[in-house]
């Protein structure tokens, strides 16, 4: 009768110094030579015996009996990574088979941390939703950032470490709903791990509550936010070393998703920084990749960069800048004018132009004696080439003309409709041609012209007289407030921002 570690690491097998004959009964023996096995920083679980190494024979444990056959028995140690004891001291409850985004296990605290309600009733934390497992720490950040509640249960768990072996274990987090279900399943329903009524998932059900579960009875369900529940931290990893999160924050956009990077980082590791792929928007502003700090003040990181993660998690913050002239706008085109801040009703600061000409030639207005009568509700001045292109469109008889193809033109840029064009007034077109085709900026800047404008005239939305309107030669600046109406010219439609 003998008996194999199968691949232990430490300890003695034990040994059956009796001869048995066929039919003799056999006890099993204990671990009295105290096995160990280490598989990824994990003391595994002894579970007992098999006459198989991988576990499919016949198992045994301590003390039980068989009848020996005609042949010698070997009998092989089997061990289990669930109720293994993991680098910072706590319970394996969670075993993935692979090492995929930086991780495989998951580890439970080896006891409570302080009871905690989860965060604010009735406030919704954007991106807490996560239930699968993979996602309790990417919750956890997220209902940080957040839920202003002081010492919440996802506080409570970020905030907790643990030192074992000499290594400091910080990367903890509150587990989501279905890694809450593992570790009852694994842990509290085999009698380990010190359990005791209800725990919090990280997992949001809605504004007022937040899914937990009962682990006297093993029900889950949505508990209020604001109630006090027990709180049992996890953490992910792959070895003996912490493993940490690159968090992305949308900072202040106004409309996309910020970027998310499920992967686990050990120390050293390198991080590639994540492009802008859910077309974060901030109005009124450019995005410029990220930073370490919310104000922009930290360490400047671009699309595409990499780093080495550090020693906990990092957050980065979209970086959004003001826009300058020439930039590329929300819409795709060219920004022409920067008023310094925003005023006016709706409210406004940059004017852009459309990337491309509306017509090659049109009149300034069709229908009915337009092309004679005045209008008389147009201006000139920054500001009034909206009110002019509604004013041109409200004119009795009015049926189309310059107004009417930039009112018409609609563009959509990153899953955002871009509708609200009009023709620019007289001020407008001027700055147009000053600070995208004169070739010296208002500032005094030189610049390569933008080419997609033509050598020619560009009908304003201004009205000179009943039969006249302003336009402006793009050769050489001049404009012009005697053209006749039914004139063509070209247009090049704006919008307000």
């Amino acid at each position: 009768m003998t008996y194999n570690g199968n691949g232990s690491t430490g300890g003695t097998v034990p040994t059956d110094a009796n001869n048995y004959q066929q039919g003799d009964s056999v006890t099993v023996l204990g671990n009295m030579g105290n096995l160990v096995k280490t598989q990824d920083g994990i003391s595994l679980l002894f579970t007992g015996w098999n006459t198989a190494t991988d576990g499919s024979g016949t198992s045994y444990k301590e003390a039980d009996t068989f009848n020996m056959g005609n042949a010698n028995v070997t009998l092989y140690a089997q061990w289990s990574v669930l109720r293994g004891t993991g680098p910072a001291g706590g319970l394996i409850f969670y075993d993935k088979g692979i090492v995929s985004e930086g991780w495989r296990y998951l580890e439970a605290a080896p006891n409570d941390q302080t009871s905690r309600a989860w965060g604010t009733y009735g406030h919704s934390v954007s991106g807490a939703d996560g239930i699968e497992i993979g996602t309790g720490q990417q919750n956890t950040l997220d209902t940080i950032a957040g839920d202003t509640l002081a010492n919440k249960a996802a506080d409570e768990c970020a905030n907790y470490s643990i030192v074992n072996g000499g290594v400091t274990y910080n990367d903890w987090f509150l587990p989501s709903k279905d890694e809450l279900s593992q570790m009852y399943e694994n842990l509290k329903s085999e009698g380990v791990g010190g359990f005791t009524t209800w725990y919090w998932s990280s997992s949001e059900v809605g504004s007022g509550s937040a899914w937990c579960r009962d682990f006297d009875i093993g029900s889950q369900s949505g508990g209020a936010k604001d109630n006090t529940g027990r709180v049992r931290a996890v953490r992910a990893f792959r070895s003996i070393a912490p493993t940490y999160l690159v968090n992305y924050n949308a900072n202040g956009a106004t409309s996309g998703t910020a970027p998310s990077d499920g992967v686990h980082y050990e120390i050293g590791d390198t991080v590639t920084v994540l492009h802008n792929t859910g077309t974060l928007v901030k109005t009124g502003y450019t995005f410029d990749g990220w930073n370490t700090a919310v104000d922009g003040n930290g360490t400047d990181l671009a699309e595409g960069s990499t780093f080495d993660m550090g020693s906990s998690d990092v957050t980065l913050y979209a970086k959004w800048t003001t826009y300058s002239l020439r930039d590329i706008g929300p819409a795709g085109g060219y920004i022409f004018y920067d008023k310094g801040s925003y005023s006016g009703s709706p409210s406004w600061r940059y004017l852009e132009a459309a990337p491309s000409d509306h017509s090659t030639r049109i009149e300034w207005i069709t229908g009915g004696s337009t092309q004679t009568t005045l209008n008389g509700n147009t201006s000139t001045e920054l500001g009034t080439g909206q009110a002019n292109t509604n004013a041109m469109k409200a004119q009795t008889d009015y049926t189309g003309g310059a107004a009417k193809v930039c009112d018409d033109y609609s563009v959509t840029v990153g899953s955002i409709t871009y509708n609200d064009w009009f023709l620019p007034s007289k001020d407008e077109l001027n700055k147009m041609w000053v600070n995208l085709k004169k070739g010296t900026d208002e500032n005094g800047a030189t610049y390569e012209p933008v080419d997609s404008f033509a050598d020619y005239y560009y009908w304003s939305s201004s009205e000179y007289d009943a039969y006249t309107a302003w336009i402006q030669d793009f050769r050489d600046g001049t404009q012009y407030g005697g053209s006749t109406k039914l004139n063509t010219f070209r247009v090049r439609a704006v919008w307000a921002f």
